[in-house]
């Protein structure tokens, strides 16, 4: 069973970066549904994906990061998840919005921090 409220810095490349993934699949989840829910409360007004995006960050960042798992696994551990999340979340609304540029340069960071992470753990 996995325990998802324990901290792990994985030094498997392969594991990290199924995990860098996942991190990702949770923003685009959490901005879907915010910004869906804040859109059917505002009445359609629309607006609203920025702020949904600023919650999903903050939210798992300092919710789950900070209060849940207490950044047990380090300062770099827990921005390099948060960053994953703030992608995955920014990759959603950008195709929300028909905006191919910020989905290739979302998808470009995320790919370099991806490149990175696993080049150190292969070393």
């Amino acid at each position: 069973m996995i325990d998802l409220t324990t901290p792990t810095d994985h030094a498997d490349a392969y594991v990290w970066l199924v995990v860098l993934m996942a991190h990702a699949g949770v923003g685009l989840v959490i901005v879907a549904a915010l910004s869906a829910a804040g859109d059917r409360l505002a009445d359609g007004a629309g607006g609203v994906g920025t702020a949904a995006w600023i919650a999903a960050v903050l939210g798992y960042g300092l919710i789950w990061e900070g209060a849940v798992q207490g950044y047990a696994a380090g300062w770099a551990d827990a921005g390099v998840d948060t960053f994953a999340v703030a992608a995955g979340a920014f990759i959603g609304l950008a195709v929300w919005h028909h905006r191919a540029i910020l989905v290739a340069m979302a998808l470009a960071s995320f790919a370099i921090v991806a490149a990175v992470g696993v080049r150190k753990r292969n070393k």
